[in-house]
């Protein structure tokens, strides 16, 4: 008996031209929303944080600042490796058919989701779901 596997394609909005790019998108925003912070400019406030850290002279609203800056930078970093892994195994189209379904879930008024220490192993399915 041979076994085959199913394609899965997930229509793309107007736009995007493969799914990898939909996701990334999609995970961006999330991560972007989660930590109230923008990816623009962010190689520059990272330089501009590491010449204040140089100073120190901080003061701990500065430090926090910082430090937020900082966890922020290392989501996206994980994201960035978490996605390539997604696009080489060829998986974007399962994560935004599995986001899709829950946003309708959701829509429904029923609450769906996950918790992040119960997905650990996988940061882009989190903020999918999230």
């Amino acid at each position: 008996m041979e076994s085959k596997l199913l394609a899965i394609h997930f229509p793309l909005p107007e736009g995007y031209k493969s799914a990898d790019q939909y996701l990334k998108s999609i995970v961006e925003e999330q991560i972007q929303k989660r930590y109230d912070n923008t990816i623009e400019g962010l190689d520059e406030r990272l330089l501009r944080a590491k010449s204040a850290v140089l100073r120190q002279d901080l003061k701990e609203y500065e430090r926090n600042i910082i430090a937020d800056l900082l966890e922020f930078a290392s989501a996206l970093n994980l994201a960035k490796e978490e996605l390539a892994s997604i696009k080489k195994k060829q998986l974007a189209d399962r994560y935004l058919m599995i986001w899709d379904y829950v946003q309708a879930v959701r829509n429904k008024g029923f609450i769906v989701g996950c918790d992040r220490y119960l997905n650990a192993d996988n940061y882009v399915a989190y903020f999918v779901l999230v």
